[in-house]
């Protein structure tokens, strides 16, 4: 993987994820992150890519995957899209998302990196230590602006087929419709992210467990 992120991009720089270290690229296709870390006194490796690369960089691990190479511990899907704050509230989303699930768990956190001393607001649903995890998310774009991301983490054997979904017939617009689709009628989730999986690329994220040492 090392060679395909050297493929992809010159200016690679040294960078550390966690206990990852490896190199970042960050240019107008989007950002790349390699890198490798001991857990339970084996190698692991971290990829993970956004925008326009992530659709290389899945394939590029799904040969790995196919060979017996790597196997896949945690699989990140999102889609971004462009929204109207004024209209949207994330505090009265994680409402909602309470009031219609009273048995899962829903939390709310704000951070102070917005833009004109704003806060950027993450909603979560669901337990962070399931096979499944949701986040619905405000995130600063390379413009400045907020985004909305919606981003479904998943784990063990619901990653690895998740995985093997994508690597047939599904996409990464059917299964992120799917998971709208299994949360509780909220109309504006539908509303935000519902007609962008619809008509446009969303992006995957992958993190994978390296099965053996690196050749090339």
């Amino acid at each position: 993987m090392y060679a395909w992120h050297k493929s992809i991009c010159d200016d690679l720089k040294p960078s550390n994820r966690m206990q990852y270290e490896g190199t970042l690229s960050f240019d107008r296709y989007g950002t790349s992150f390699f890198g490798e870390g001991q857990q339970k006194n084996r190698t692991h490796a971290m990829l993970q890519v956004s925008g326009s690369l992530a659709e290389s960089a899945f394939n590029a691990c799904r040969t790995f995957v196919l060979k017996g190479r790597a196997k896949v511990t945690r699989l990140d899907l999102q889609v971004t899209v462009e929204y109207d704050r004024q209209t949207h509230s994330q505090s009265e989303l994680a409402e909602d998302l309470r009031y219609l699930s009273p048995n899962r768990s829903v939390s709310y956190l704000e951070s102070k990196s917005g833009p004109q001393g704003s806060k950027l607001a993450t909603v979560y649903y669901g337990s962070r230590s399931s096979e499944r995890f949701y986040r619905i998310y405000e995130k600063r774009g390379m413009g400045g602006e907020v985004l909305l991301r919606f981003e479904v983490e998943y784990k063990g054997k619901r990653a690895k087929a998740v995985c093997v979904a994508l690597m047939g017939d599904a996409s990464i617009k059917s299964i992120l419709f799917g998971e709208l689709a299994r949360l509780p009628e909220v109309p504006a989730l539908m509303e935000l992210f519902g007609r962008t999986l619809k008509t446009s690329h969303s992006t995957r994220e992958l993190c994978v467990n390296q099965a053996e040492p690196r050749n090339g």
